[in-house]
C-alpha cells in the first residue's frame, strides 16, 4: 500500500454517496440498509465521530465511533467492495486504537452481527475477543 491513506470528518455529501451506494449494494436485508441509512443521516450515538477513509483523496470508506466514559465504541466501519482485503481495515483500526490511546480509554468494544463472520475473524485475527453474541449488533446502541 503506497496510497496516500488519510481520515478526514464525514461530510454531508459524503453521506448522500454512500447512502447511493448501499443502495447499489447486495450486501445487506432490507433491515440493515434502513439502519445504516438512519446511521449516516441521523448518527443517533451520543459522544461520537465520523470519519471518512480516503485514498489519494478518493472515499473508499467511513467509520463511526462513540466515546463513552473510558471506553471507545466502534459503531460502523465500511470499506467499498473493492477496497476490502487490501488491509485497510488493518489501518482503520490503527486509526481507532490511536484514539483510544490518546483520550486514555481503557477498552475497545465493536458491535458485530453474530452472522459476520468476515468481520468476527478480522477481529479475532487482531487479538479481539468477544464478550456478547447477539442477532442484531445495531440493537446495541448506548444512549
Amino acid at each position: 500500500m503506497s496510497e496516500n491513506l488519510n481520515f478526514e470528518k464525514l461530510k454531508i455529501s459524503e453521506k448522500q454517496f454512500f447512502i447511493q451506494k448501499l443502495n447499489q449494494l447486495n450486501d445487506f436485508s432490507e433491515i440493515e440498509e434502513s439502519r445504516a441509512k438512519e446511521i449516516l443521516l441521523y448518527n443517533p450515538f451520543k459522544n461520537s465521530d465520523e470519519f471518512s477513509i480516503k485514498i489519494n483523496n478518493e472515499i473508499i470508506g467511513f467509520t463511526i465511533y462513540q466515546i463513552n466514559s473510558k471506553n471507545l465504541y466502534r459503531v460502523w466501519t465500511f470499506i467499498l467492495k473493492e477496497f476490502r482485503n487490501k488491509g485497510y481495515g488493518s489501518k482503520v483500526l490503527e486509526f481507532i486504537e490511536n484514539i483510544a490511546k490518546e483520550k486514555k480509554l481503557e477498552t475497545i468494544y465493536c458491535r458485530i452481527k453474530i452472522d459476520n463472520r468476515i468481520s468476527q475473524n478480522f477481529y479475532f485475527d487482531k487479538g479481539y475477543s468477544c464478550l456478547l453474541y447477539t442477532s442484531d449488533a445495531a440493537d446495541e446502541e448506548d444512549s
